[in-house]
């Protein structure tokens, strides 16, 4: 047997003669206290055997309000079980290696287990998900862990150390909403800054909120005039160039960015001289390979201009040459397709006399048509 607990004496409903108790059979008991018929002594009467773990359970505990069982094993996993009915409710998975101890806090609402890898989970018990996973004894085991009612946490560990845990939810919860107030604050300030397109201010906001693309369209905006973009860094202090320094490396990495990221660049550079670079190498290194890529790439373009201009020039030379023989064609055909504008008099004459001669053939077989005509009548 590895570990026996009773029920909390507060716990509501009663049943504060129950006790439990898990081993290395891969079972855990449910034991009533009862009286004996001599009222001298009492005995532990077997109520509820839990089977469902495939190693041994090495602890066990009561939740303080609601008739439920938890049970924690070598084989990594962690089941509540119903009290009355032995009756298995859902299974925690997530430990790597085995669980040793396990505990409910003061409303049944989480409930914690120690692994033999010095981890300390806290889990939802409405939800079945783990919450969060403390580091509690640097890979030692966690033996023993108790819940204490002002929601205090104490570990135990094969490390020789003691360590007291306070739940932080209320505050971190609190941290999350000042946060997300503040946040809604300055996005409120950006949005009225790019209004009235006070880029100072907007960069200020965007850098405060962590948007580098925000921050690359008000430097877009403000860079079409070197004069203001030389007046908004000249004002920041070495430590927000910096910080714009890791904004122009994530720029820089984008071609259609790195126009504005070089623009920025240069100012930095400008008011701040080569320090702004000297101490961040990474950054330093990252932007020089970047830049060197952006400079291939325009040396490839323009080595492709060449070609283009080449083949302009002999569209050009072909489109000459075309022209050049049709106006040597209609040349050669225009003999054959305007009409004459001089030519033989003689030619003329002959053909004004034939159509004469036609002419006066038609009028006297006209003349000869009437006396037959009139001969019939």
């Amino acid at each position: 047997v590895n570990a026996v607990r009773a029920v909390p004496a507060s716990r509501a409903g009663g049943g504060t003669g129950l006790r439990a108790g898990g081993s290395q059979d891969k079972t855990a008991k449910v034991w009533k206290l009862q009286e004996a018929k001599n009222f001298e002594e009492e005995v532990l009467v077997e109520v509820l055997t839990l089977r469902g773990h495939r190693r041994g359970v090495w602890d066990v505990t009561f939740a303080s309000r609601k008739r439920v069982v938890a049970t924690c094993s070598s084989d990594k996993s962690i089941k509540l079980w119903h009290g009355s009915s032995g009756v298995c409710l859902t299974t925690f998975d997530g430990h790597e290696t085995a669980v040793l101890c396990v505990a409910f806090d003061s409303d049944d609402e989480t409930l914690l287990s120690g692994s033999a890898d010095g981890r300390v989970k806290v889990w939802n018990t409405a939800s079945s998900k783990c919450e969060c996973t403390l580091a509690a004894h640097d890979e030692a085991r966690v033996w023993s862990l108790r819940v204490f009612k002002n929601d205090l946490v104490l570990t135990a560990g094969a490390d020789g150390a003691l360590r007291l845990w306070r739940d932080a939810t209320a505050t971190d919860a609190e941290e999350r909403r000042r946060r997300n107030v503040e946040e809604t604050r300055k996005e409120q300030t950006l949005r009225d800054a790019l209004r009235r397109k006070d880029w100072a201010v907007a960069l200020d906001e965007a850098f405060d909120l962590d948007r580098p693309f925000t921050a690359w369209q008000v430097m877009k905006e403000a860079s079409s005039s070197a004069g203001d973009l030389d007046a908004i860094v000249a004002a920041w202090p070495l430590g927000r160039a910096t910080r714009c320094l890791a904004f122009v490396r994530e720029w820089n990495a984008d071609s259609s960015k790195a126009f504005v990221a070089h623009a920025v660049l240069r100012a930095l550079i400008r008011n701040f001289g080569h320090v702004v670079l000297k101490d961040d190498a990474p950054t330093r290194d990252a932007i020089g390979a970047y830049t060197r890529r952006h400079l291939n790439r325009i040396d490839r373009l323009h080595r492709a201009t060449f070609l283009i201009d080449h083949a302009l020039g002999a569209m050009d030379r072909d489109l000459e040459e075309e022209d050049d023989d049709d106006g040597a064609k209609k040349k050669s055909l225009l003999p054959t397709i305007l009409p004459p504008q001089g030519g033989n008099n003689e030619d003329d004459d002959d053909d004004s006399q034939d159509d004469d001669d036609s002419q006066d053939d038609s009028d006297s077989d006209d003349e000869e048509e009437r006396p037959l005509k009139s001969r019939r009548q």
